[in-house]
């Protein structure tokens, strides 16, 4: 509705009343906030023991909308190394879906190569790195997405899991040793 507002369509009179579409904004980025400590998690899952080390330090704990916790309280950043706490971490570019072994559809760890390859995403793109053609993680196009098959990985530029590659049957340890593959060097 706030889109079909925000292109100039009317309610009719007798529907219009005196409310106003919330203005969207911008998802906020780790770091520290007035209300404590926003704190990130790779591929938006965190380890027991970064959990637990959270809750250990801070009073409460929220989750966000935006795959972060809130650990309330807190004045300065936790220290661990399985949190996202930079607002320019090269993790918090890339998308990963569970992957194998984790789902039954996935060709190939998807989490393990994501990881591997977010440092050498340029900031400003987006990588998305899919076990298979169905796009769980995220549906939308990415400036690089990866789709796990039978025979490794086809890469797509600009597109989604549903878009044409234009490489085929690439290995994660190929990508990892010739990262500039991603964008098209090699």
């Amino acid at each position: 509705m706030a889109a079909h507002v925000r292109a100039g369509a009317r309610l009719p009179e007798g529907l219009r009343g005196d409310a106003e579409p919330a203005r969207g904004m911008a998802a906020p980025a780790p770091g520290l906030d007035p209300h404590g400590a926003l704190i990130g998690a790779a591929f938006g899952q965190l380890s027991h023991l970064a959990l637990r080390h959270l809750a250990g330090c801070a009073p409460a704990l929220r989750t966000t909308p935006w795959r972060m916790i809130l650990a309330e309280g807190l004045h300065e950043l936790p220290r661990t190394p399985d949190l996202i706490t930079r607002a320019d971490d090269p993790a918090l570019r890339v998308i990963a879906c569970s992957g194998a072994p984790r789902c039954r559809e996935a060709h190939a760890d998807t989490r393990g190569l994501a990881a591997a390859l977010a440092p050498h995403v340029a900031a400003g793109a987006r990588l998305h790195v899919s076990g298979c053609a169905k796009g769980c993680a995220h549906s939308g196009p990415a400036s690089i997405t990866l789709v796990g098959t039978g025979d490794g990985f086809d890469l797509v530029r600009d597109g989604s899991t549903r878009d044409r590659p234009v490489r085929r049957g690439l290995s994660g340890a190929s990508l990892v040793k010739h990262p500039s593959i991603l964008v098209g060097a090699c």
